[in-house]
């Protein structure tokens, strides 16, 4: 959220309000100098000749008040504020009380350096815990200016320098001034099932330099045949396998410092060998097997609150292992297997209504345990298990929702691999060929090529759960 400030934002109250009122209504004429600021919030000084409050103004959810007054429609400024602010008391106010942009203390003391400046020779992200919020540390060995946006924990964003390529640009959110923080945007394999059992380990692909190693964080419990979503903060792995039963939980992989756990939200029920897949505000798993069966059921997850519940729509058909892929607008899985054996059908869920059914498309060969990617134009299926593993890669075109098998295949037949993508390539990390196999394989969109990449996984690993941060 950004905050802004005006020369002429100075008005007064057209209606006189209590200290728990959280709508200003101000004069029209002086209303301009507030709708101008193209911010997300400011502060101003309510005052008079006796007292003065301090108020947060939230700009993005201000606007226009209409009145009708004897017959007539009236036009003033209504501000949403929080009262209170910068140690100041919520008062009463009397209509023809001053409201002013004030800059404040808290606001400086967010943007003037400290004493010193701090300098060092790496990227302080997730490493240097900053002294206060605000503070400005220099990089010497790759010249850049970074700036805390938190009082203690070691997350610091990029106010002047030159992003490396691959390196992605965000806004942290919280700061109240525009800023750029730097996270390498990267595929990750969570869980899975190595010669050693199943696993709490997870390696990372970072798109830029095509390298992989597992990272320091690792889930809660090991597991495998999890269903994997992602926002543009977090991944999440999804219910899954574990040494002792299916389970409800879900855990969760901050990519801004690489640290997971468990959320308190679970789904309704224990389940594994779902599917996942994601609109830019939900996540959901489809299908997947319980304790009682293959079920249809599709349970969300709410990104902007973390709670998750079943959905009303069902999938036609009972089913676990399909393929996960989605455009902007639809989720779809890919294939899968039913009571009735393997199957070739695609069922799509559609974001804006949650509602779902099968598709006229069919893959060309009915199959699961494939790996499912995506480009902004085509989802697609690599390998699978048909009557053997099978190399073969279908598509789906989310335009016209019609499918078949491209020309490109895998290297090595495979099964049971994780599917991540970027806004070029999609990669399957990892599988089962006739033994768990660390090599990783790309898929490059614009040209429909593909081949096995130098970097492979650590460990040899199938059945492990793919997310990725920078693409949906």
């Amino acid at each position: 959220m950004t905050i802004g400030y005006s020369n002429i934002a100075k008005s007064s109250l057209l209606e006189a309000i209590d200290s728990d009122d959280t709508q200003v209504i101000i004069q029209a004429g002086g209303y301009e100098g507030f709708l101008r600021i193209d911010a997300d919030y400011t502060y101003a000084r309510l005052a008079n000749a006796f007292q003065n409050e301090l108020v947060k103004i939230d700009l993005s959810n201000s606007g226009p008040h209409i009145k009708l007054v004897a017959g007539a429609v009236t036009y003033s400024g209504g501000l949403s504020v929080a009262r209170g602010q910068g140690g100041t008391q919520a008062v009463s106010w009397p209509r023809g009380s001053l409201i002013y942009i004030e800059v404040t203390a808290d606001y400086l003391n967010e943007i003037i350096q400290r004493g010193l400046f701090r300098t060092i020779d790496y990227n302080p992200n997730g490493v240097l815990s900053p002294a206060y919020k605000g503070e400005k540390v220099y990089q010497s060995n790759d010249p850049r200016w970074w700036k805390s946006y938190n009082d203690t924990d070691p997350y610091w964003a990029m106010i002047c320098g030159v992003a490396a390529e691959g390196e992605t640009w965000s806004d942290p959110g919280e700061l109240g001034w525009q800023v750029l923080m730097l996270i390498a945007e990267k595929g990750y394999i969570m869980g899975g099932y190595t010669g050693a059992g199943r696993t709490a380990v997870i390696e990372d692909l970072i798109f830029s330099s095509e390298t992989s190693q597992a990272i320091a964080a690792t889930l809660d419990t090991a597991k495998s045949f999890s269903a994997s979503v992602n926002s543009s903060a977090k991944g999440y792995i999804m219910g899954g396998g574990t040494v002792a039963e299916y389970t409800a939980v879900i855990e969760d992989l901050i990519f801004s410092n690489e640290t997971s756990q468990a959320i308190a939200a679970t789904l309704d029920t224990a389940k594994y060998r779902g599917e996942g897949v994601n609109s830019s505000a939900k996540g959901y798993i489809m299908g997947g097997g319980t304790v009682a069966g293959y079920t249809a059921v599709i349970e969300d997850l709410i990104f902007s609150n973390e709670t998750s519940q079943a959905i009303a729509a069902a999938l036609d058909t009972a089913k676990r292992n399909g393929a996960g892929v989605n455009s902007s607008a639809k989720g779809y899985i890919m294939g899968g297997r039913t009571d009735a054996g393997r199957t070739a059908v695609i069922e799509d869920l559609i974001f804006s209504n949650e509602t779902s059914q099968a598709i006229a498309a069919t893959l060309d060969t009915a199959k699961w345990l494939g790996a499912g990617v995506n480009s902004s134009t085509k989802g697609y299926i690599l390998g699978g298990y048909t009557d053997v593993v099978t190399a073969v890669i279908e598509d789906l075109i989310f335009s016209s929702e019609t499918s078949q098998a491209i020309a490109a295949t895998l290297d090595t037949a495979k099964r049971s691999g994780a599917g991540v993508n970027s806004s070029t390539k999609g990669y399957i990390l990892g599988g089962f060929t006739t033994v768990a196999t660390a090599v990783i394989e790309d898929l490059i969109f614009s040209s429909e090529t593909s081949q096995a990449i130098a970097a492979t996984l650590d460990t040899a690993n199938r059945n492990g759960a793919g997310v990725q941060y920078g693409y949906i």
